[in-house]
């Protein structure tokens, strides 16, 4: 009550929230009921194989969209495939949240494999890195953030767009500060080509 209090005094809505464990049932029951009492609309995590048919009914029962999160080489979800066919059949409330840094860590093209998950892309995190592999400002790095935000706006995105910059560094504001500015100053100009 005093989270909730503090955000509804700070005007500040909590779209989403990850959870490590999404493999017992009553566990994700207490969870999707804490999202309920929050108002949160979506879970992230990597639940494990064998709990989708029970987060499923609880996605429908509860009105929560679920949110698989990529990690990169060797995680299980790494592939795009392996989300893809997990997606096959299943509620449109389960769907992907998509890591770019990650993507870029296992050699994988950032703009085309983001097409490949249209019409189940709940939420972005978004990250460009450098060629070390840490986090470097939007337009920097090897992520092709301007790609990226071209391809949402082609798929008429709606979701929420994280920006994560995964390590502190003397000038991590001022960096972040980079991205926020090339991420409004791409939206723009994608806005004006119209």
């Amino acid at each position: 009550q005093e989270t909730k209090k503090r955000l509804g005094d700070a005007g500040i809505k909590m779209p989403a929230c990850y959870c490590r464990k999404l493999a017992e049932k009553d566990a994700c029951r207490r969870l999707f009921d804490f999202c309920r009492e929050m108002g949160i609309e979506m879970v992230d995590g990597e639940p494990p194989f064998e709990a989708y048919d029970m987060l499923e009914k609880l996605c429908d029962e509860y009105q929560i969209n679920l949110a698989v999160h990529n990690h990169a080489k060797p995680s299980p979800y790494w592939e795009p495939e392996t989300l893809l066919k997990i997606f096959q059949g299943r509620s449109r409330r389960v769907g992907a949240c998509c890591d770019t840094g990650h993507w870029i860590r296992s050699g994988l093209p950032t703009v085309e494999t983001l097409a490949k998950f249209e019409g189940r892309l709940f939420t972005l995190d978004l990250k460009d890195l450098g060629e070390e592999g840490f986090s470097v400002p939007y337009g920097t790095g090897k992520g092709n953030i301007r790609g990226i935000l071209k391809e949402l706006r082609r798929q008429r995105f709606r979701g929420v767009v994280g920006i994560e910059y995964g390590q502190r560094t003397p000038n991590g504001e001022a960096e972040i500060a980079q991205c926020v500015a090339f991420f409004d100053k791409v939206c723009q100009e994608l806005a004006e080509a119209r």
